[in-house]
């Protein structure tokens, strides 16, 4: 096992709002984080209760192993598939923000809806009813509508060479000449597909929309210049103006994708895995959950119930670092017990039982523990729900 010092940051493998709220979990769970102060015990239970929700939530989309399955369909059916492509100043981008009123730094990730996510929504609502529809994504994007490989910033080249190659329909969101935009451009040239290829050009400034969380977060954001390229070669062109709709890029999308799509040229294709923490790293937060889970057990059994859930709460932290999802069940049901236990907050509990019960679905089939687990918290939750029902009828 590597030293702490040894290893990298274990942040920068999620979204910046996903690594942030493991990090406010964290630094909320000691006594003496600054923000803290003030707040009473069942205001920190509900908050991690909504932070653990959401983290659940954004760990079941899963939007790398759905474009896995994509791929692999459209490759052994023989069927196509549509590439989404667009500039990175459309989509998700992190600032550098004021310090909090504790003095603490703070950056913002802003991603306008108006923009990429607009397009997401479009494209899967037009396109993806008659074809499956997948984009490249770096680890720094939370959201969207369409499934996205996730790789770093060494692989999406590859990776793009070989989507686009094998695509029926390729759909660039074009802001400006970027270098990574002239590169899949240059893509699309190389294998003869602009007359597949539907290049929507923005207008709007992507900015504009930001100014409010300018204000509010006082990101130093890098000055917007839009540079043109001449794109005569490609047939399919739709151009947003200012204040339009969408009726246009609608049309032409629904035109395109009930064409005449080529299959994909490749029988097979070389797809990387999701990016993501080495495994050294993987293996220190893993081992830190459970030393964290044992401290907790420690102090329910010394009845010390509102240490053992700060406690705990770091232990899921590290067990969504380490991507230890049996951790995750585990510290779930856990925290469920322990709000019956501790709090006497059968509600709570309920909802920590739920949360794992859905998690360990997820894995039930791989995992023989997460098997032997699932009819537990099944039986929890039903006992909970049973003693609701007949509080319900006395009264």
């Amino acid at each position: 096992m590597k030293r702490q010092d040894q290893l990298p940051p274990f942040i920068g493998y999620l979204p910046e709002s996903v690594d942030g709220l493991l990090l406010e979990l964290v630094n909320m769970s000691y006594q003496d984080y600054p923000p803290r102060r003030g707040r009473t015990g069942a205001q920190l239970s509900q908050e991690r209760k909504l932070a653990i929700d959401s983290l659940r939530l954004h760990f079941k989309e899963k939007p790398h192993q759905r474009s896995v399955e994509i791929i692999t369909d459209a490759l052994e059916q023989q069927t196509p598939f549509c590439l989404y492509l667009r500039n990175f100043d459309l989509g998700a981008r992190v600032y550098a923000g004021r310090d909090d009123p504790f003095g603490l730094p703070q950056n913002a990730t802003l991603m306008p809806g108006m923009f990429d996510g607009e397009m997401q929504r479009h494209i899967q609502s037009i396109v993806s009813a008659l074809v499956p529809a997948l984009c490249i994504r770096n680890p720094a994007f939370d959201g969207g509508d369409v499934p996205g490989f996730i790789v770093g910033d060494d692989d999406w080249q590859a990776l793009a060479h070989s989507l686009v190659r094998n695509a029926g329909l390729i759909v660039m969101y074009y802001l400006t000449a970027s270098s990574g935009v002239m590169d899949e451009l240059a893509l699309i040239r190389s294998q003869g597909k602009q007359d597949s290829t539907l290049i929507v050009i923005e207008d709007n400034d992507p900015h504009q929309a930001m100014n409010f969380m300018e204000a509010i977060s006082g990101v130093q954001r890098q000055a917007f210049e839009k540079q043109e390229v001449s794109l005569d070669d490609f047939p399919h062109q739709v151009r947003r103006q200012v204040g339009a709709d969408w009726q246009a890029v609608d049309q032409k999308l629904a035109r395109m994708a009930a064409g005449d799509l080529s299959v994909p040229v490749d029988s097979q294709m070389a797809l990387p895995a999701e990016y993501g923490p080495p495994e050294a790293l993987k293996e220190y937060c893993t081992e830190m959950a459970g030393q964290e889970f044992d401290a907790a057990m420690k102090l329910i059994e010394a009845q010390q119930y509102e240490e053992a859930e700060d406690v705990l709460t770091r232990s899921i932290a590290y067990a969504h670092w380490g991507r230890d999802t049996l951790g995750r069940v585990v510290t779930m049901l856990t925290l469920g017990r322990l709000n019956i236990i501790g709090f006497n907050a059968k509600g709570d509990a309920g909802a920590y039982f739920e949360m794992a019960l859905d998690v360990c679905q997820e894995i039930r089939e791989t995992s023989p523990m997460a098997g032997q687990l699932y009819p537990i918290i099944q039986a929890e939750l039903a006992r909970l729900r049973a003693e609701a029902k007949a509080r319900d009828a006395k009264l």
